[in-house]
């Protein structure tokens, strides 16, 4: 049985046992500032919860999938996937200002026979373990990054065509450029462009798909500004069907860069490489299920929704993609 009072103690081994065929057995170790989880179901999580907050420790390593789902699915959200997509990530967690390492848990290594063992997987294993113990203090000294700095929602035409003048100006070494739009693709007559946001890193714009700011975002992807997407294919197919031309100087797009760093599936996605790079949580949860539709050429629901709240959510989509381009490009070595 669980006994609260050992698991809080920094100085003990703790056993959680099953009670019942909810429960799942377990194993915590606490050492200095690091604490290690071994399985942990949704309904353990309380008491992962409860531990983390008494503990407040700088790094969480995370062994097994049911520990990555308890911990994740808390901090990030509750259909996290499976572990493939999370071992090795040295996750900086804004929530809880703590580094989130997730791997293998140890029995799965020994499962996987001899042969698996004593190869890439214990390899990476003891990577993982390596890379973790590595680091050192809170990933967040200084308090979370606010979002909302710098961040300007723009709903007069004319001013936000002002802005993007002042952007183009202001943005030679790139700039992040991202629209929502009320469908997938742009292929119906009916098709439309709903809000555009701009960010070159320091400053941020979002603005309606209206009046002059339409005219004025053509000549800023004509003006060989270098830009910056998440799947740069969508971006351009819409700009193709809006100008006649597409954007004129594609520096980079994160969703290939993540391919070329990574080779998993489920890990080039601007939401799950914003947490796993930077921890942010997700702040599309308002706007998501206005986006859904049931096919790529169907309406979806985005005129339904609340339009500043719309464009503060492309205003984050553009500043996140111009941080995780500005990330993969060190990590590939790229000035």
């Amino acid at each position: 049985m669980l006994r609260r009072s050992n698991f809080l103690r920094k100085d003990r081994v703790v056993s959680v046992e099953p009670d019942g065929e909810s429960e799942v057995i377990g194993l915590t170790t606490t050492t200095g500032n690091y604490v290690v989880w071994g399985y942990a179901s949704k309904n353990f999580r309380p008491n992962v919860v409860n531990a983390i907050n008494e503990l407040k420790p700088e790094t969480i390593i995370l062994l097994g999938e049911k520990a990555v789902k308890s911990v994740i699915g808390w901090v990030w959200k509750e259909d996290c996937g499976n572990i493939g997509r999370w071992v090795g990530w040295r996750i900086p967690c804004q929530r809880l200002n703590t580094w989130i390492c997730p791997t293998w848990h140890p029995s799965y290594l020994l499962r996987s026979g001899r042969d698996r063992e004593d190869g890439a997987l214990k390899v990476l294993f003891k990577d993982h373990l390596r890379r973790a113990f590595r680091l050192k203090g809170r990933p967040w000294p200084d308090g979370k990054p606010d979002l909302n700095k710098n961040l300007e929602i723009i709903y007069d035409p004319a001013e936000a065509a002002r802005k993007i003048v002042d952007m183009r100006r202001w943005s030679e070494k790139g700039a992040a450029i991202d629209i929502e739009c009320d469908r997938i693709k742009p292929d119906s007559k009916d098709a439309r462009i709903w809000s555009c946001a701009i960010s070159n890193g320091d400053w941020t714009i979002s603005y309606p798909w209206n009046g002059e700011a339409i005219a004025e975002t053509g000549r800023f992807i004509a003006s060989g500004v270098p830009l910056i997407l998440a799947n740069a294919k969508y971006e351009q197919r819409w700009f193709l069907r809006e100008f006649g031309f597409g954007i004129k100087n594609l520096f980079w797009d994160t969703m290939l860069a993540a391919h070329a760093l990574d080779n998993r599936g489920g890990i080039t996605g601007l939401k799950f490489l914003a947490f796993a790079m930077m921890g942010y949580e997700p702040w599309n949860d308002y706007v998501e299920p206005f986006l859904k539709s049931e096919g790529t050429n169907t309406p979806n629901r985005i005129r339904e929704a609340d339009l500043g709240k719309v464009l503060r959510y492309g205003g984050v989509d553009s500043l996140l993609e111009y941080r995780l381009a500005m990330i993969q490009r060190n990590q590939m070595g790229i000035e």
